[in-house]
């Protein structure tokens, strides 16, 4: 059975559930077009992903519930500080690449992110396999936080673009790197390692619950560096606010991730 994964929405602190929307696009920087200088590099300092997974190895036997997959790393990041700017047609650009060395993934939270009208954020791999964004004004929530799906690789960019004639202020600043140690798209659970308790989605035993099986959820949560999953429910008014139902050890916060379609 292949596990299927969608990203959709980032939760708000109270598990209401507002909108990420991906307005598509391509990266400009992907085009190789009008960048006179190398984009600048940010490494993390090295990380041994062996301890960290001895580590995972005493608190599994010990309870843990949730699996770890990332180790969050503190940084200070944005475009004041670090980074490029170039400008390409009509837009100033800015990008930086985050290198983590044997990084299996890289996930990315924005303490600030408070982008204006015409603004836009991809964040890709150095190929441009993996493109998420872009992502603009819509994006924001009220506290004015956002987190990113890992991106596979010990190497990501990140690009912000504004038109030229923009001259409100932005605030874009990077707090956490998150080192992936294990391969996020195989790290969960496979199908037959559910418990003894439960049973698979996907089994005829499952049939006359498809719809309710829909709202089933992945969470990316604990600085987006362990999963926990969880159900999208409805409410006695049935006014359609979207809620989301999970464990108290899932420990959820604003800047968790949720990816529907997990069977």
């Amino acid at each position: 059975m292949k596990k299927i994964f969608t990203p959709l929405l980032v939760c708000s602190a109270a598990l209401v559930l507002h909108s990420q929307p991906n307005q598509g696009g391509y990266p400009a920087g992907l085009s190789k077009h009008g960048f006179s200088t190398e984009i600048e590099k940010f490494k993390l300092s090295p990380i041994d992903n062996y301890q960290l997974l001895d580590e995972d190895a005493v608190n599994a036997a010990n309870g843990e519930k949730s699996l770890r997959f990332g180790l969050p790393v503190t940084v200070d990041i944005s475009p004041e500080t670090h980074g490029n700017w170039t400008v390409v047609n009509d837009n100033k650009v800015w990008r930086l690449m985050i290198i983590s060395h044997n990084a299996t993934s890289i996930n990315l939270i924005f303490d600030q992110f408070d982008i204006q009208e015409g603004a836009k954020l991809f964040i890709y791999d150095e190929r441009g396999s993996q493109v998420l964004g872009a992502y603009t004004e819509a994006n924001e929530n009220v506290n004015r936080t956002f987190s990113t799906m890992p991106v596979t690789g010990e190497r990501l960019i990140i690009e912000y673009s504004e038109p030229l004639s923009s001259v409100l202020p932005f605030q874009l600043h990077l707090s956490r790197v998150i080192h992936g140690y294990r391969n996020f798209w195989s790290a969960a659970k496979d199908f037959g390692e559910s418990g003894s308790c439960n049973n698979n989605v996907v089994c005829p035993v499952g049939d006359p619950w498809s719809a309710q099986i829909r709202s089933s959820v992945m969470l990316l949560t604990s600085a987006n560096s362990r999963f926990c999953s969880g159900a999208a429910i409805n409410n006695t008014l049935n006014d359609g606010t979207p809620y989301i139902l999970t464990a108290d050890h899932c420990d959820p916060s604003s800047t968790d991730i949720f990816m529907f379609n997990y069977k």
